[in-house]
């Protein structure tokens, strides 16, 4: 096959909702998605030879700090403030956009988080943007799109 052009993705589009009736939280403008790191132990022994052996544990959930401009009256943005009030295990969804390939629904990553804080800055010559960190707690799934 020969190469034509790139398969890359833009992230225009995307979307981050939270909750089990998903609410869509507005105005986000990054999500970098950690999905989270496996722990490892070293189980070299003597008859290991020159090379050490590692032995994958558990995976440990990711982190997530998403940003964006603070809208005061936006559901999405005030469910987050609530979910950070009450420190309580919320869904969430990033539903990408659409591939060339997908003809329905983009790919869509799936956890459950906590809101650990949620900050803004406020400054003279900006609009005023939040940045929200989450704690994931469990698995962060793939439900490629169609």
């Amino acid at each position: 096959m020969t190469y034509t052009k790139s398969q890359a993705q833009a992230g225009r589009g995307s979307q981050l909702s939270i909750g089990s009736s998903p609410i869509l939280v507005g105005e986000v403008k990054d999500v970098p998605l950690n999905r989270g790191k496996w722990d490892s132990v070293d189980v070299t022994n003597f008859e290991s030879g020159s090379d050490s052996e590692m032995l994958v544990t558990i995976r440990k959930p990711g982190t997530v700090t998403f940003t964006g401009n603070r809208v005061s009256d936006d559901a999405g943005q005030m469910a987050v403030e609530t979910a950070y009030q009450d420190g309580e295990l919320m869904p969430f969804t990033l539903q990408l956009p659409k591939t060339a390939a997908q003809s329905s629904v983009g790919d869509t990553y799936s956890f459950n988080a906590y809101v650990l804080s949620y900050d803004f800055k406020d400054a003279v010559a900006a609009a005023i943007e939040f940045s929200i960190d989450l704690q994931m707690s469990g698995p962060c799934t793939l439900a490629l799109g169609s």
